[in-house]
């Protein structure tokens, strides 16, 4: 671009020197001034259209990379969701309670003839409503993704319930073993999640929709919604099952340390990310 301003400013001082020159005397330019600076203009602008050429290649090259890039952020989600299923389902059959996300969904399995991992699936569907009546013409519809991938959460959490069906404890320390299991996995599904960038899960996506008309840190309202799900959770277990089920010392050690191992879990994942996901 400096170079063509530099034509430019050379055509320009032409024009003002035609406009301004004693009438009958004429502006000869030299041969060799002559071919200078057609070359220069020829040159310039050639070098003009191979760089905008260079541009538009890299452009679609970025693209290809792009969707390149997209696949294999949803494979590494679908990854980070078959492996927090697994995660929730150690927890079940360590019989110390769930995560606080997921205690509401067992609980309601226990109530009804459905799976935990349908009764998942109904959960999500209902934070995807909920965030469609929080943000109305702003809810952007992009995020019905959530939709599917709540689907692919609640089949894999069914079949690693069923995988695990034949593991068994005789032990306190054996229950909290398989419990630790179960909050490494989940804490690496998360991180999985976060690190494949594409779409926040229905609850977290709720939580961001409140966050938009509220004034209230994401933090702050994301405790909040996990302390109301363990909440109804042992209301409806105490209420209709007669004790605690699904919500045990367990769920206290998932809220506590799922968040704080998937914090350190994300650092060299993120290096992961800036050299296989882009």
């Amino acid at each position: 671009m400096r170079q063509l301003r530099k034509i430019s400013s050379i055509i320009t001082l032409y024009f003002f020197y035609e406009k301004d020159k004693i009438p009958g005397e004429e502006w000869k330019l030299d041969t060799k001034k002559q071919i200078l600076i057609i070359r220069y203009g020829a040159e310039n602008f050639l070098l003009s259209f191979i760089k905008l050429g260079k541009k538009v290649q890299i452009y679609m090259k970025k693209e290809k990379r792009s969707a390149a890039s997209l696949v294999k952020r949803y494979i590494f989600l679908c990854i980070g969701l078959c492996i927090m299923a697994f995660g929730v389902a150690f927890s079940i059959e360590a019989n110390l309670g769930t995560s606080p996300i997921s205690s509401l969904p067992y609980v309601s399995s226990l109530l009804t003839p459905l799976s935990v991992g349908n009764t998942t699936i109904l959960m999500h569907c209902v934070f995807i409503l909920i965030q469609i009546l929080i943000l109305r013409k702003r809810y952007e519809l992009i995020q019905l993704i959530q939709l599917p991938v709540a689907f692919i959460f609640g089949y894999l959490t069914d079949f690693a319930v069923w995988a695990l069906d034949k593991v068994t404890y005789h032990t306190y320390w054996q229950q909290w073993m398989l419990c630790i299991v179960g909050i490494l996995l989940v804490a690496v599904g998360v991180s999985f999640e976060v690190t494949a960038n594409v779409v926040t899960l229905a609850g977290e996506g709720v939580v961001l929709a409140i966050c938009k008309v509220c004034p209230v840190k994401f933090g702050y309202m994301k405790v909040g919604f996990d302390v109301t799900l363990v909440v109804i959770s042992c209301i409806l277990s105490l209420a209709f099952l007669g004790g605690l089920h699904g919500v045990r010392e367990g769920t206290i050690a998932a809220a506590i340390f799922v968040g704080l191992i998937a914090k350190e879990i994300n650092r060299p994942l993120k290096k992961f990310e800036e050299k296989f996901l882009y």
